[in-house]
């Protein structure tokens, strides 16, 4: 579903039984050294589906060894602002997964600054 904005998320779905049951780290480790051309994977675990507004895992594929950025959970209508900004480079890993680092999980774009249940709230998030 697009933004109000237009925009919307470039993700490409994939349904795997032989991931039912795996660790955010066995699935990244699946995926192709980044001739994939995203920085993130998406996933829809138990967590996901559930929760009642359903928070995709979000886990960075660029991250190396030395290096570990912690996943993080974010609602499917507010996707498009994670996956775009990210593989842009408009913002930083950072600056979605600090601010959710408590527990929380992004339900507002940090830019329309929409707070809402659990969400964190867009001043915890730098821009710069």
């Amino acid at each position: 579903m697009p933004s109000e904005e237009g925009f919307t998320a470039n993700l490409m779905p994939v349904s795997e039984e032989s991931f039912n049951g795996s660790g955010w780290e066995e699935i990244k480790a699946a995926v192709p050294p980044n001739g994939h051309g995203s920085m993130i994977v998406c996933i829809a675990d138990t967590a996901t589906l559930g929760s009642a507004d359903h928070p995709v895992l979000v886990v960075d594929l660029m991250s190396v060894e030395d290096e570990r950025r912690e996943p993080f959970r974010c609602i499917p209508s507010e996707l498009w602002g994670v996956e775009n900004n990210l593989n842009l480079a408009n913002m930083d890993w950072n600056e979605f997964a600090d601010a959710t680092s408590t527990g929380s999980f992004v339900v507002s774009h940090p830019l329309r600054r929409r707070p809402r249940r659990n969400s964190v709230p867009a001043s915890n998030i730098s821009h710069g």
